[in-house]
């Protein structure tokens, strides 16, 4: 992991909106809503800088403090860890290494 001193703060300040459809429990479980693509790449693209200059954010996603992010390069997932948020784990994933997917539904009951 990375340990950057206060990087966590820039995906879940109160000026990036999660959905309105987030409740309590989508933040200890596994329901991400989307976020504004264009608030989130400022953020990324201020301290700690972590896209390229020509690398936009195309789709972004929130779960709690944690965040995916599909940019034009790649997959980013962003841990938020600890107590306080200053410790923060940034996974990249460039588009060329992802060789397959899997989707799941939701189903229905009788399922």
């Amino acid at each position: 992991g990375k340990d950057t001193a206060g990087a966590g703060a820039f995906i879940h300040d109160s000026d990036v909106s999660v959905g309105e459809d987030t409740g309590v429990l989508d933040l200890v479980g596994s329901n991400f809503s989307q976020i504004d693509n264009a608030e989130v790449e400022r953020k990324l693209k201020s301290r700690p800088d972590i896209l390229l200059n020509d690398e936009t954010v195309e789709m972004a996603f929130q779960c709690g403090r944690d965040s995916f992010i599909l940019t034009s390069k790649r997959l980013l997932k962003i841990d938020v860890q600890g107590v306080s948020g200053k410790k923060v784990e940034y996974l990249s994933i460039l588009w060329p290494c992802i060789k397959a997917f899997s989707v799941e539904t939701a189903g229905n009951v009788i399922d």
